[in-house]
């Protein structure tokens, strides 16, 4: 999924456009083709999540960015997405994400291998949600000596030394699992205790609905079991940025 240790980050798909007079991106060059990364999708539980790139072909080669200008829907109800711009499975099956901008049309196939939810894992969601927050950063509880006595390791390097910090911290009360929303956990990103931090990420967003869904399940941890990603690849391979 999406938050997981991720494998793929980003996205790329090249289909001829349609025959005609050559498309308009609103104050941009005449776009000739459409590419979408990735080339297809395949979702393999619930929270299996994923974002689309769009980028549009101009005369002159170059591939400008049109995610903004995008609009994108399956051709069948497989597919929901969420305010963040992540699509996720409602249930199997097959379809096309059909993507049009500028003028021109594109289809993605899709593929929702299941829309069960397994249990979350600890190192493959929970360890890489608490990297994108930015919660064991340099300047944040990951520096040497921590942050306001509570310590994780640095970009998340030593999950086992995390989870027990976790666990341990506070003699567990980091976590209340009867009732995962009074867990501070969860309390201090969101504000609803005080955090010198400031807040980390709403109530009720993608982190938010991921860690609580782990307190629930008990906060197990997965270290030593969870499968390890192999490689990490960036697409699109040469992006073109214009200078500002």
């Amino acid at each position: 999924m999406g938050l997981r240790c991720l494998a793929t980050l980003g996205l790329l798909l090249c289909a001829m456009a349609a025959k005609g007079p050559p498309a308009r991106a609103a104050g941009s060059a005449a776009i000739r083709e459409l590419r979408a990364s990735p080339p297809s999708l395949v979702f393999h539980d619930a929270r299996d999540a994923r974002r689309i790139l769009v980028s549009g072909r101009t005369d002159s080669g170059m591939w400008v960015d049109l995610t903004s200008q995008a609009s994108i829907a399956p051709d069948r109800p497989l597919l929901r997405r969420d305010s963040e711009g992540f699509w996720s499975p409602v249930r199997s099956g097959q379809c096309r994400l059909i993507i049009q901008a500028a003028g021109r049309r594109l289809a993605v196939p899709a593929t929702v291998k299941s829309a069960a939810s397994p249990p979350v894992s600890f190192v493959r969601e929970v360890m890489p949600a608490l990297s994108r927050a930015g919660c064991n950063v340099g300047t944040c509880h990951g520096s040497v000596k921590g942050k306001n006595g509570f310590k994780l390791s640095l970009r998340g390097f030593d999950p086992d030394f995390d989870y027990k910090a976790l666990v341990d911290d506070l003699g567990g009360r980091r976590f209340n699992r009867p009732r995962p929303a009074e867990s501070l956990l969860l309390l201090k990103p969101t504000q609803g205790v005080a955090h010198q931090g400031g807040l980390v990420f709403e109530e009720g967003s993608r982190f938010y609905r991921l860690l609580h869904r782990w307190i629930a399940q008990g906060a197990r941890s997965d270290v030593g079991a969870a499968a390890r990603a192999a490689r990490i690849e960036v697409l699109p391979k040469s992006p073109t940025m214009r200078l500002p």
